[in-house]
């Protein structure tokens, strides 16, 4: 949903239908297909005939062709069709969803269709989720727009024409592949969106043509379902949903994995050479395609973010490096980062407020205009480079980009539950298999409202939120305080924070969106300490402890109508009365808040800034909130 463009505009929370008749999935495309590829290779699934095989008609079965497109290739002649269903593999290095088509291509000689579906009921700007917000806000559909113009561009340069329909991706690919063809996308895994595939299935079944969904290895993760069973891992439901069982079987497969990858220049030459020679769709094909296929000629998007214009005063250095979409844009920043030495110091800055604290490349992993095996294997030989190899700074980036990993599988097992108020553990709680933890949950219009327009009166929280709405990003340590503000201190539906963010993040993906989210919410069953809601005043403790005064420039850059009040007053501006040029006179906040953030400033005079929010030696907290445990992951590299 959202942030693959492909997503149907079903909402989370109602039933996902269950999986269609069998015969109403089953392909007229050619038996072949569902030849045995050799087993060397991550194999996706295919919607497919499966009678003729012994099995039964319309199951998912093994694909026909391997990552290097040369299993069974004798018997694919009969394919009149390639067409491939872009959502988040919006690049041209490292894409092994191209690489796939462009090998059945290369030996059936059929002509390729590149194709994204800008799904109206989805990307419609009237459209909204069951909680009030806009399915994709201004600034992710910008984002998102610019990803897909500039690989557009990218495959234009190889002679492939990139359709964009502003049309349902069920309704667009049956009319775009006809008889005989075959559609090649990569697998989701959270229900909207394998709810979209199963529609697409059966709209091509009814078209002659049939969908073979690729594993996410390499793709869209960094480990795939084979080499997850190579770490020893269970799939699906038997997926471990304690991170540290996770992490302990791949961290030490990780290097290993990606530096099978060449340059990035060697493989984008070599990839669009490849897809130079293939056969393309001619205007012919074009020009008859029916109205319902919506093609759009050229991608209206504005030009990307230009945040000086959004904010006056301090936003430019507050914000660091604009975010710009698409392919180019990822690699030039990654190139920019890693060169000027952001992996040698990513563990000391991750969580800051301000300036160049991360690599900010979140959102093309979410778009895919970067792969993270990529920025993975980029980042160990910087690392290496700068004699950082097996520094804690690059084992902490490789560690953040396993959590985007494991939220991606364990969605797969999670399924609906993820996205239902007692999450994960109210389906564990209802199964029996964890004991019952009530927690009470509620909506409250004015906290909501207050929340995200950045108007709580605690100008830290309001800071976030603020920067959160004029540019789509903020940082790691920022997305935790704000969520720990808004599901323990107001008690909110957690879920209204994670669908703000669906809207506005432009590094938004469902998996780790929702999977932090439930995280920070206590919903997702692990071990017995991470059933404590995770936050606390921990993450306020370590924002108003980083040196510098970090935290107070960051309000001032983002909540200028407190500009007159002084340092010793800025974090909890109720105190000292008076006008506040429009901003809240008192927080929206319980007793325990308000009297962390005075005291606060009570030991920030006394201590001459030094760390902050009442952590003792051992990290015990005190005042607001229960003890946290564990750290966020999953956004804001």
């Amino acid at each position: 949903g959202g942030g693959g463009g492909g997503g149907g505009g079903a909402g989370r929370w109602r039933a996902i239908p269950k999986k269609a008749e069998p015969a109403a999935l089953a392909s007229t495309s050619s038996p072949e297909l569902v030849a045995t590829a050799p087993a060397a290779s991550s194999f996706g699934r295919r919607w497919g005939p499966a009678a003729q095989k012994g099995g039964a008609a319309g199951s998912i079965e093994g694909s026909a062709v391997d990552g290097t497109g040369e299993a069974s290739m004798s018997d694919l002649k009969s394919i009149r069709r390639v067409v491939v269903w872009f959502r988040n593999e919006l690049r041209a290095a490292d894409n092994p969803l191209l690489g796939r088509a462009a090998a059945v291509c290369r030996a059936s000689g059929a002509p390729l269709v590149a194709v994204f579906c800008m799904d109206p009921s989805c990307f419609g700007e009237s459209v909204t989720t069951p909680f009030g917000s806009p399915k994709v806000g201004r600034l992710r559909r910008t984002f998102v727009e610019d990803s897909v113009e500039d690989f557009r561009t990218s495959l234009k340069a190889a002679g492939v024409k990139l359709l964009i329909c502003d049309a349902a991706p069920e309704v667009a690919l049956p009319a775009l592949a006809g008889i005989g063809a075959v559609v090649f996308a990569s697998s989701e895994a959270c229900p909207e969106e394998a709810d979209c595939e199963r529609r697409v299935a059966i709209a091509l079944q009814s078209a002659g043509a049939s969908l073979e969904l690729l594993d996410s290895g390499g793709i869209t993760t960094i480990f795939g379902d084979v080499e997850l069973k190579a770490a020893g891992l269970e799939l699906g439901h038997s997926f471990p949903e304690d991170f540290k069982v996770y992490y302990s079987a791949v961290k030490d497969r990780v290097e290993g994995l990606c530096r099978q990858l060449p340059s990035v220049d060697a493989e984008l030459s070599s990839r669009c050479a490849e897809v130079a020679t293939l056969q393309q769709i001619s205007e012919d094909f074009l020009e008859a395609l029916p109205p319902v296929v919506a093609l759009r000629r050229r991608v209206d998007g504005q030009a990307a973010v230009v945040v000086e214009k959004a904010t006056p005063g301090l936003i430019s250095a507050a914000v660091g490096p604009s975010i710009l979409g698409g392919e180019t844009q990822a690699l030039a920043r990654m190139r920019a980062w890693l060169n000027a030495g952001g992996i040698g110091r990513y563990k000391a800055t991750f969580r800051h407020l301000l300036g160049d604290y991360a690599s900010r490349l979140s959102p093309h992993l979410a778009m895919g205009c970067l792969s993270p095996r990529r920025l993975a294997v980029e980042a160990l030989r910087a690392a290496a480079a700068s004699g950082n190899a097996g520094s804690h700074h690059i084992e902490h980036f490789v560690y953040e980009l396993c959590w985007r990993d494991f939220f991606r599988h364990a969605a797969r097992r999670w399924g609906c539950s993820l996205f239902k108020v007692g999450g994960p553990l109210g389906a564990a709680v209802a199964s029996r298999s964890v004991p019952a933890s009530p927690r009470m949950w509620r909506r409250d219009a004015e906290a909501e409202r207050r929340w995200k327009d950045g108007l709580t009166g605690l100008p830290l929280v309001d800071a976030a939120m603020r920067e959160l709405k004029a540019i789509g990003y903020i940082g790691n340590l920022a997305r935790q305080f704000v969520a720990s503000y808004l599901v323990e201190d107001r008690a909110v539906d957690w879920r209204v924070g994670a669908d703000w963010f669906e809207a506005t993040l432009l590094d938004y993906d469902p998996h780790s969106n929702w999977g932090q989210w439930a995280r920070t919410a206590g919903v997702v069953p692990t071990n017995e300490a991470k059933r404590q809601r995770v936050g606390g005043t921990r993450y306020f403790d370590i924002a108003l402890g980083h040196g510098g005064g970090q935290a107070a420039r960051y309000i001032r850059a983002w909540v200028p109508e407190l500009a007159s009040v002084p340092d010793e007053s800025l974090f909890a501006p109720w105190q000292r009365g008076g006008d506040l040029a429009g901003y809240p006179k008192e927080p929206l906040c319980s007793p325990d808040l308000r009297r962390y953030f005075e005291h606060a400033l009570a030991r920030l005079a006394g201590k001459g800034g030094g760390k902050q929010g009442g952590r003792g030696p051992k990290g015990e907290q005190s005042g607001w909130g229960r003890k946290g445990g564990g750290q966020g992951k999953g956004a804001g590299y």
